[in-house]
């Protein structure tokens, strides 16, 4: 018998978000416990923060989608993993193309020595949790099982809205920032998150999103080279913008919900959105 997708089925997903955000806190208050782990280095804790993140987020995504969803991997596009190599030059294309056109604006490079144990206690946290962890936790909860829920519950197109906004909002929680810079931001995450969406129907599994995730992690937001001097003091390399005007800087978050970087993901999300009306046909 065919299940029908109601209202409970949706506010079940929502434990989703619930669980990322409960695998984060309980992830670092074990990286940082004394009596635990804090005799190891930091850069052994940050990769097994890493870890742990990931862990307990399919610990709990088991839970909620075979014990209460009553639904599978597959059926998320967890599994089985498949990775399409058009998706990885994608990736890659993507962000280094809105940095070659945000190094186009006038500003100057600020470079800040890094200790060798500072690069390397740097590129544990980058890599693994930015880069990593992170990516592949949000894409089986986002574009796994809450794709998959709302897909079921109504279709294709309300799923994808949701999700991204849903995506866009919680990378606000925490952010000290006015009405404006909350719009904005949440409509920069969104525009990444409905990216992110349509490339997991196009291949039918959430991995090509993840790569594109991680990429656009370790070098948007990753902790080498930093574009507009928000977070100078973090980064090795720092390009600070001669202007400080909202519209190039993106505010209080930075250059994703910078001006130039929407309208350059909106064309990204246009390019994709065709692809997969062009797969729809066939």
């Amino acid at each position: 018998m065919k299940k029908e997708w109601g209202i409970k089925d949706i506010l079940i997903s929502f434990l989703g978000i619930g669980l990322l955000f409960g695998a984060l806190i309980l992830s670092v208050a074990i990286k940082d416990s004394e009596s635990l782990v804090w005799r190891y280095p930091i850069e052994i804790r940050n990769i097994l923060m890493g870890i742990l993140y990931i862990s307990f987020v399919i610990f709990g995504l088991v839970i909620i989608c075979k014990g209460l969803l009553k639904i599978n991997f597959k059926d998320c596009r967890i599994l089985p993993i498949k990775i399409k190599a058009l998706w990885i030059v994608f990736a890659f294309i993507m962000p280094l193309f809105v940095s070659g056109v945000l190094l186009c604006f006038p500003g100057e490079w600020l470079n800040i020595e890094f200790s060798t144990a500072n690069i390397i206690t740097t590129l544990s946290f980058t890599l693994i949790f930015f880069g990593i962890a992170a990516p592949i936790v949000e894409e089986m909860i986002f574009r796994g099982m809450m794709l998959t829920v709302f897909e079921r519950k109504w279709n294709k197109g309300v799923a994808i809205v949701l999700t991204s906004v849903l995506f866009g909002i919680i990378h606000i929680i925490g952010q000290k920032m006015g009405l404006k810079d909350f719009l904005i931001m949440t409509l920069s995450a969104s525009l990444i998150g409905a990216i992110l969406a349509i490339v997991t129907f196009i291949t039918e599994s959430i991995w090509s999103s993840v790569i594109i995730h991680m990429v656009w992690n370790i070098i948007i937001m990753g902790q080498i080279i930093s574009i507009g001097g928000v977070r100078p003091l973090y980064s090795r390399y720092n390009y600070t913008f001669d202007s400080d005007s909202f519209l190039l800087t993106g505010g209080a978050f930075g250059i994703e919900a910078s001006l130039p970087v929407m309208i350059i993901n909106i064309i990204f999300l246009i390019i994709v959105w065709k692809l997969w009306k062009k797969e729809d046909k066939r």
